[in-house]
């Protein structure tokens, strides 16, 4: 899956905002509201249409 980064994903069911994406194929995400910031693989989080 390709993201880029302000993309809105879905993780353990909220909404964050991608805020920074690593080589690694690891990215800072937010939640919508929040400066609080999780790092997670690609593969755990799902792209909002």
């Amino acid at each position: 899956m390709e993201v880029s980064v302000g993309d809105m994903v879905f993780y353990l069911e909220k909404e964050y905002t991608i805020y920074y994406i690593y080589t690694s194929n690891y990215c800072e995400i937010r939640e919508v509201g929040s400066y609080r910031t999780i790092l997670v693989h690609v593969d755990e989080i799902k792209l909002i249409n």
